[in-house]
């Protein structure tokens, strides 16, 4: 099992493509937990300029990290009222935006500040101090289930949709998705469906254990009610005994699945990889035999010529050698135009006499 686990840590240590939360497991309900938004890169050529982080129904507050040369805005939704430390909490965030900031007349087509976009081969990482409540995968105001609450490998999933908007570098341009660009990690999956294959891409997750915390009006709970409410019937899941050994086994399911995705990715680019490849030595090889087909015209031109020049050449020969022997006086004159006058003697002719 050790090794096991040492090649599954060894695994979720590559660098992976995909948005994640580190770490994405061990969130009791009722309690606080603390995540990290991990955009490890964007798009070839341009800069990541704002991420768009969606909190899931039944997280009462979110508290984001600061970074430096982002601005963060907060928008809210109505939830159904709580008590929380003798005051009465009728809002919870709904949406956390990151944006670059972009200073400048020419603004965002331009900056001229400090850009502090995220360049495709560097890692950004947005901190997070969560509260979470203890109803989820549904809106009681709307009286509807949501799609951000998911059993999905045995496990409660609470999914944290995030948009990454990408721009030319040094601009703003892409933050209204101006190119069609934008990479939306939303996509949920449930039972035991594969995360790799979520639409339009997988969305970042949260494994959410049940607790004893859940009861009262305090943490949102109803009176009565011990444990975390889940999905759109609002079951009450009672919390573990063991909850060390249900958080060890999340634990192993998110490395298990973050490995997973990471090698399917890694597969995908490979492919791509060999896809071009393939199509450049495609590419290559009808050239070369574009190549070779005109020099072999060539080589067939000059070869049915020669056979053409050879064949006159051999008629030439014969014709020649036929001549000299039916008539070979008339064939020495032609060669030698005053051999028929000459006083030479002859010792061949015709009619085989001797004469002089």
């Amino acid at each position: 099992m050790s090794h096991v686990l040492a090649l599954l840590l060894a695994l979720s240590a590559s660098v992976s493509a995909h948005v994640t939360l580190n770490p994405n497991f061990g969130a009791y309900a009722g309690s606080y937990f603390m995540t990290r938004i991990k955009v490890p890169h964007g798009v070839a050529g341009k800069e990541t300029t704002k991420v768009v982080l969606q909190v899931p129904h039944g997280v009462l507050n979110v508290v984001p990290e600061a970074i430096s040369g982002w601005i963060i805005t907060v928008s809210m939704r109505d939830i159904e009222p709580y008590v929380s430390h003798g005051a009465t909490v009728a809002e919870a965030p709904a949406i956390v935006t990151w944006t670059v900031v972009c200073e400048g007349d020419s603004a965002p087509a331009q900056c001229d500040n400090d850009h502090s976009g995220l360049d495709n081969s560097h890692l950004l990482e947005f901190a997070v101090q969560t509260k979470l409540g203890c109803d989820f995968g549904y809106d009681v105001l709307a009286g509807e289930a949501t799609s951000d609450a998911t059993v999905w490998q045995d496990e409660h999933a609470l999914w944290w949709g995030v948009q990454q908007f990408v721009s030319s570098p040094g601009t703003n341009d892409g933050n209204e998705n101006s190119e069609g660009d934008m990479l939306s990690w939303t996509g949920t999956v449930l039972g035991a469906e594969s995360w790799a294959a979520a639409t339009p891409k997988p969305s970042p997750y949260v494994f959410v254990y049940s607790s004893t915390s859940c009861t009262g009006t305090d943490s949102t709970g109803t009176d009565g009610q011990v444990g975390m409410r889940w999905g759109s019937g609002q079951a009450v899941v009672t919390p573990s005994a063991d909850n060390d050994a249900v958080v060890s086994v999340g634990q192993v399911k998110a490395l298990v699945e973050e490995a997973s995705l990471t090698l399917a990715e890694e597969m995908m680019a490979h492919e791509d990889y060999s896809l071009m490849n393939l199509e450049k030595e495609v590419g290559e090889y009808e050239s070369k035999s574009e190549q070779n087909s005109a020099t072999a015209n060539i080589a067939f031109g000059f070869a049915l010529f020669a056979s053409i020049l050879g064949a006159m050449l051999t008629g030439v020969g014969l014709g020649i050698y036929a001549w000299r022997k039916k008539n070979p006086r008339q064939f020495a004159s032609a060669l030698i135009p005053d051999y028929a006058h000459s006083d030479m003697t002859v010792n061949k002719i015709t009619d085989g006499t001797e004469m002089s």
